[in-house]
């Protein structure tokens, strides 16, 4: 989130309208807000928070932000300009408060109002008015806890990140630097651990079986009795081939055989015949 211009009108140390304008920076990323105690130097990071969140950095409310200077005329309000990428939006917010009538004597009580639009040339454009804390929390990726945290780091609120629970402090430094690709990358290779972990708990359940079912102690043994029951295959295959030629060989010889008994047997009859002719 970049800033761009943040008004403030009656609110905390600032009676009047107080306009800052941060595109007078040029493009300078690093700057100081300076001081003396009270100059107000807190009250401008409130008045981003508060019109984001409706809320500040401390117990005060909206209300409790109003400036103890102002006229009652004047109307308490932030409105704060902001980039996200290329997109330009605007936060404003005042609190519920008492304050001169327009028309006529005497005064009246407003109510709160907030909204945050999209700004294009300047002008507002899609704007919402109800759920504008969590729209701008979605929108920074930030909530307003966390928001303070971080913004409010120079003001001695660093001690608040150090001290802070390990989830608490892991989910804004996450917002912060955008690693949740890497909580993605993280998940994947844990769930490919799991994965591969029940896989090789499956082929250890095999394997154990396997070498229960072989009668012996351990992979060693199991891989000799492989190799000597391949050796004895491989020899039991030649000899298996040796008995089929063998095989193949007489059943050529008991063809032969079998056709020269046929022929016998019919010179046999034909010689009973020639005899029983001359007989």
């Amino acid at each position: 989130m970049t800033p761009l211009k943040l008004t403030m009108r009656a609110f905390g140390p600032y009676a009047g309208e107080t306009v800052i304008d941060f595109d007078k920076l040029d493009g300078r990323h690093l700057f100081l807000i300076c001081g003396p105690t009270g100059a107000g130097k807190t009250t401008i990071l409130d008045a981003m928070c508060y019109a984001l969140y409706g809320k500040t950095s401390g117990d005060r409310t909206g209300s409790h932000m109003r400036s103890d200077y102002a006229s009652t005329a004047q109307k308490t309000e932030v409105i704060f300009d902001f980039r996200i990428g290329d997109k330009t939006y605007r936060a404003t917010r005042s609190p519920e408060q008492t304050i001169d009538k327009k028309r006529g004597k005497g005064q009246t009580r407003a109510a709160m109002q907030a909204s945050l639009s999209e700004l294009e040339e300047g002008r507002e454009v899609r704007t919402i008015r109800t759920g504008v804390e969590e729209a701008a929390g979605k929108l920074i990726g930030l909530n307003a806890s966390q928001f303070c945290q971080v913004i409010l780091l120079p003001q001695g609120d660093f001690r608040k990140l150090l001290v802070a629970k390990a989830d608490e402090r892991e989910a804004i430094l996450k917002q912060l630097f955008k690693t949740q690709r890497f909580s993605d990358f993280q998940n994947e290779l844990r769930l490919s651990l799991n994965d591969l972990l029940k896989r090789k708990a499956a082929e250890d359940t095999e394997l154990s079986a396997t070498l229960s079912m072989a009668a012996v102690s351990g992979e060693e043994e199991l891989r000799r009795e492989m190799e000597q029951t391949a050796s004895f295959l491989q020899e039991m295959g030649k000899k298996r081939e040796e008995e089929e030629k063998t095989y193949a060989r007489f059943q050529k010889d008991y063809q032969k055989a079998a056709v020269l008994s046929t022929h016998f047997e019919t010179l046999a009859r034909a010689e009973a015949q020639l005899k029983d002719l001359l007989g």
